[in-house]
């Protein structure tokens, strides 16, 4: 499993700063993905299971060796300072990044692990779970203002983005599918989006290239 660690509370910190002082798109974006390489750091610190690495050739090797059980939080700040490839703006989050990264290494599918059970849309009196999204819809919903604002949910889902803006973009260039799964509540969403063979008993929302829809516009 590779990790890419998000900024957090530290980003966060930053996003603040740039609204009080006017810090600039470059300089916000570089701090707010060096505080995803120190969320990184400190992860590996604390869980001596976990291997932090900085260098993209050394986790394409690690790859190819195939260790199950190795778990490696991957670094970016390096690396996406030398690929320099992504816009400078809060646009871009780690979302963008994981998706970047499992372009580069040749990965159809990434996890987006976050504190919300998936996406949920407005339906009459109750909002229900849309488990899945082309690009094309999920922008069209969020452009109509469909999506749900519920902010809690069985005390699991919280107020929080599905998506940062610049995701979508990727997903189509490159033809990566992300799973939206919540990673808040004890691991349970998790185990049962793996484990369960019951689809109600799973709590998520996948993202796919517009052209792996078979559905029409909406």
């Amino acid at each position: 499993m590779i990790f890419v660690p998000g900024g957090g509370t530290r980003a966060n910190f930053v996003r603040e700063m740039d609204k009080e002082f006017g810090l600039g798109d470059e300089l916000a974006h570089w701090m707010a993905i060096y505080a995803m390489d120190r969320n990184g750091t400190e992860a590996c610190e604390k869980i001596t299971r976990l291997h932090c690495v900085r260098n993209i050739k050394s986790l394409k090797e690690r790859l190819k060796a195939q260790n199950l059980e190795e778990m490696l939080f991957f670094l970016p700040y390096e690396w996406m300072r030398h690929e320099d490839a992504l816009p400078h703006s809060w646009d871009v989050t780690s979302d963008s990044i994981a998706i970047y990264l499992a372009h580069n290494l040749g990965l159809k599918e990434c996890f987006l692990i976050k504190n919300i059970d998936g996406v949920f849309i407005k339906s009459g009196e109750e909002d229900i779970i849309k488990r899945d999204f082309s690009s094309k819809e999920f922008l069209y919903f969020v452009n109509n203002e469909m999506l749900s604002s519920i902010t809690t949910r069985k005390n699991c889902l919280k107020s929080s983005k599905p998506l940062d803006h610049y995701a979508t973009t990727l997903i189509d260039k490159y033809g990566i599918s992300c799973i939206l799964i919540n990673g808040s509540c004890l691991n349970t969403r998790i185990l049962s989006y793996f484990n369960s063979d019951n689809p109600q008993e799973k709590y998520y929302t996948r993202f796919h290239p517009v052209l792996l829809s078979k559905k029409s516009d909406p």
